[in-house]
């Protein structure tokens, strides 16, 4: 699991919104409900693979 604290979202923002992906899914005390968390999981993955590629 990465770390979200040690990522600068400056410098390393696909593996920043990575972070904060799996961080999301791994926390149950966030206030979203499991298909919401869900989504939000997927958009950010999905934005870090635009970011990685440039596109973003």
């Amino acid at each position: 699991m990465i770390d979200v604290d040690n990522i600068d979202p400056t410098t390393d923002r696909a593996r920043y919104v990575l972070a904060l992906a799996n961080a999301l899914e791994g926390n149950e005390e966030n206030t979203v409900g499991s298909t919401d968390t869900a989504l939000i999981c997927e958009a950010l993955r999905a934005q870090s693979m635009l970011i990685d590629a440039g596109l973003a």
